[in-house]
């Protein structure tokens, strides 16, 4: 019996992240089981190879309209801790031909975590459009996928008016699926996996390579043209083209793509066709040229001119006249586009360098792939972690990059660093109460709430594509507005498009889910010594990045510090970052970062990366929170306490002002502690109830330890304790040990270095279910806690 193979990609994120625990079971179209898999995180998502039965190819390469089914047909369930399950319905397999079929997992919302507490995600892959029974205008549309709660579009549509300049290869596109007036989703989708998708959808793998070449040159063109010319946005639609053959071509969501269409795709993606004398790419009709017939190219027609012995070029003049095939190099990808050239062993330059810089941050998600040395040099290190890139993301396994493989790995990067950025904002307002703002929030409102709304809504459609990603910009516009339809629409609510209280807590606790069913890592970059010059504003290049991306995750602790975009560029943005690290560690705030802040930022970037902040709150003359909240107007010792405190804090972070310890609690006092909450991501209250004097105790056990350095400007004279210790202590445990408590308890926290917001986040949701405060910090009762429950499991 003829076979056929296929490879599956279980990842979330849109690639961002591989699936460790995931079940695959296939099944034919009889209900056999023919195929199982339990992924582990070895596996980094990627199944082994499956080989399934198929009709013979020869079947494939017969046009008459009563021939038999030219491939197999398979289902397969996906199922995966903490993710919806999935159900893809007839799969596509044909004799001698390798396909992948890749699965974007979506989280469950929050506090669930088996699979089987939701509903199944059912995607049915309908008869390939070769074979597909014609509707009245004589083309088929893929169905609407049951996203959950089948969510359906019903954005409203504005205006748009920018009109292109120019070709070029969009980094994604984004495909209606549906009609253009029909209720369906949109999603957003790479450019080269949409034409991948849109080939394996419209033509038969196992024809003629010059037949393939031809449709698939049709195919980018008519996308392109859509693209260009603005066809929908112009229109006022939200998206670049539908999957409706009627109006465009065929993109079926969560179908499975043939190798011989990604190895094509991955060559020509940027080649179009034009008229003579003309820029706009052609939109090059076609059709399948027997049940359907047009002026433009006839898909079957094509096998018969590329067996004749035709080019893919003379098949394209023969059906559109007098063409070009041209090509762009303007491909807008968030990096450095493709140098022109492959990248192998022996080479060095910059875009080496690019390439390894990466790797080395792809691999913090994918393990699999060996971590290397960024020195600009194409070594054999450099080989073998491109070589194991290409197996994992299925391409030619060469350890050469090529054209393919450079825009693959800045895919991959960019979803990677994307995920990241998203997280570091969301996890900042998630870290917060999550509490309704009280009134509804809809266009036109504004502020701190709106901003909150907005996070988690892009942290949302990094998991699930058909929530649109609206601007972070607090303001409650005409895209908040669609993004709010599409998550009301996705999740099962009345789309109004306003958030409501109903709304608001259904947006919180998908965001949740996203949190705590992801086991995201945490980041941490080598250090790089000072360059030998001061940088300022104007400056680029490889030292301003690692100054952005040091405080990204300096940022994870010290909350006040700017968000930055990790492009390399010392923009204002950057200056003013450098500065709040600056005026928090005493030092000069003028924009600049010379030998002594850039060693103070290595030194705390490894601060925070070793975690010794939030290691242990015990130190000499450690006390218990009294239980009575610290107030204007308050005294006595526990004020003069935390006074103390605040000092020693003081000597490490000048930000924090030092106080006159006299044990009454004025607007220093309440001033002192409102800098802390706002340094740690406490709400600003200004008083120290629980959780501020937790912090106080772990900030100053830091400080004692000689985990926070004290700063070069800092007056430490008659700054001691003179409270006794407290009798209850605890063992001072690692991050790693107090993360594989929490793991053993049930709490998602990932395996890198950090104990940052997520991580706190985390153990405060655990804290609460234990009937604990909520801090996020881990105290002698919750360690005790963790340590006794971990005994019973």
């Amino acid at each position: 019996m003829p076979t056929g193979n296929i490879v599956f990609v279980l990842r979330t994120a849109s690639g961002a992240l591989p699936i460790n625990n995931g079940s695959i079971t296939v099944k034919s179209e009889s209900g056999e089981t023919v195929f199982y898999e339990f992924l582990t995180s070895a596996n980094s998502g990627l199944s082994r190879t499956a080989t399934l039965e198929t009709p013979p190819k020869s079947t494939s390469l017969n046009s008459e309209e009563n021939a038999p089914r030219p491939y197999s047909i398979y289902n397969v369930s996906i199922r995966a801790e903490g993710n919806y399950r999935m159900e893809i319905d007839g799969i596509q397999m044909f004799e001698g031909e390798t396909t992948q079929l890749p699965i974007d997992l979506i989280p469950l919302p929050e506090g669930v975590s088996s699979p089987e507490s939701a509903e199944i995600i059912i995607i049915r892959i309908p008869e390939h459009i070769l074979r597909a029974s014609p509707n009245a205008s004589g083309q088929q549309s893929p169905p609407i996928p049951n996203l959950p709660n089948n969510a359906t579009n019903g954005a409203t549509a504005i205006p748009t008016v920018n009109i292109s300049t120019g070709v070029y290869i969009p980094e994604t596109i984004t495909v209606h699926l549906g009609a253009p007036d029909e209720n369906a989703p949109n999603v957003t989708v790479s450019f080269i996996d949409y034409i991948k998708n849109v080939a394996s959808s419209e033509v038969y793998p196992t024809w003629p390579r010059e037949s393939l070449e031809a449709n698939i040159l049709a195919q980018i063109s008519l996308s392109l043209n859509r693209i260009y010319t603005e066809w929908y946005r112009s229109q006022g639609y939200d998206f670049d083209i539908t999957n409706s053959t009627a109006f465009d071509q065929a993109y079926v969501y969560g179908r499975n793509i043939f190798d011989e269409m990604s190895v094509i795709v991955d060559e020509i993606f940027n080649r179009y066709l034009v008229r003579p004398n003309s820029v706009a790419p052609l939109f090059a009709s076609y059709c399948n040229g027997t049940t359907s017939t047009c002026a433009g190219l006839s898909q079957w027609g094509t096998v018969a001119l590329a067996e004749s012995g035709q080019s893919s070029e003379d098949i394209l003049g023969f059906y559109y006249g007098d063409i070009i095939i041209t090509e762009t190099n303007d491909i807008r990808t968030p990096e450095e586009s493709y140098p022109g050239m492959s990248l192998s062993s022996g080479d060095s330059g910059e875009d080496d360098r690019i390439i390894q810089e990466q790797l080395n941050r792809i691999a913090i998600n994918f393990p699999q792939v060996p971590l290397i040395e960024v020195n600009g040099v194409y070594d054999e290190s450099t080989v073998n972690t491109v070589r194991e890139f290409q197996r994992l993301f299925i391409l030619p396994i060469s350890g050469v990059v090529d054209k393919a493989t450079w825009y693959r790995i800045s895919q991959i990067y960019a979803s990677v660093k994307r995920l990241a950025e998203i997280t570091s904002e969301g996890q900042r307002a998630a870290y917060n109460q999550q509490l309704y703002p009280g009134t509804p929030l809809k266009v036109n409102s504004r502020g701190s709430e709106v901003q909150e709304i907005q996070f988690y809504l892009q942290r949302i459609n990094r998991f699930n594509p058909t929530v649109e990603s609206p601007e972070l910009d607090g303001i409650y516009g005409a895209d908040t507005r669609r993004a709010v339809i599409s998550f009301q629409n996705a999740y099962g609510l009345v789309p109004s498009g306003e958030v409501d209280e109903a709304v608001w807590n259904k947006i919180v606790e998908v965001y949740n889910g996203t949190l705590d069913n992801v086991d995201e890592p945490q980041t941490g970059i080598t250090p790089i010594p000072f360059p030998g010059y001061v940088l300022s504003p104007g400056a680029t290049g490889e030292y301003p990045r690692y100054i952005q991306e040091v405080l990204n995750i300096i940022n994870n602790v010290f909350l006040i510090i700017p968000e930055l975009a990790e492009d390399g560029i010392y923009g204002s943005a950057t200056q003013s970052a450098v500065n709040v690290f600056a005026s928090i560690f005493g030092y000069t705030q003028n924009g600049t970062v010379d030998e002594a802040l850039w060693n103070k930022i290595n030194q705390i970037y490894s601060v925070v990366l070793s975690n010794c902040i939030f290691s242990t709150g015990e130190s000499e003359g450690a006390r218990g929170f009294s239980g009575t909240e610290l107030t204007i107007g308050s005294s006595g010792e526990n004020v003069s306490y935390i006074q103390e405190r605040i000092n020693r804090i003081n000597t490490a972070i000048p930000y924090i002002p030092a106080l006159t310890v006299d044990g009454l609690y004025g607007t220093a006092t309440r001033n002192s502690v409102s800098i802390l909450q706002r340094l740690f991501g406490l709400t600003e209250t200004g008083n120290v109830n629980e959780s501020t004097w937790l912090l106080v105790n772990y900030i100053y056990a830091a400080i004692i330890n000689g985990c926070l350095p004290v700063s070069q400007m800092a007056n430490t004279d008659n700054v001691i304790s003179v409270f006794k210790p407290e009798t209850e202590t605890a063992r001072n445990i690692s991050v790693s040990e107090l993360k594989e408590l929490m793991r053993i308890n049930g709490i998602n926290v990932g395996n890198g270095p950090m104990f940052g917001l997520k991580s706190r986040r985390a153990l405060a949701y655990w804290q609460s279910m234990q009937g604990l405060e909520p801090t996020g910090l881990p105290d002698v009762s919750t360690r005790s806690l963790l340590a006794k429950n971990a005994k019973h499991r």
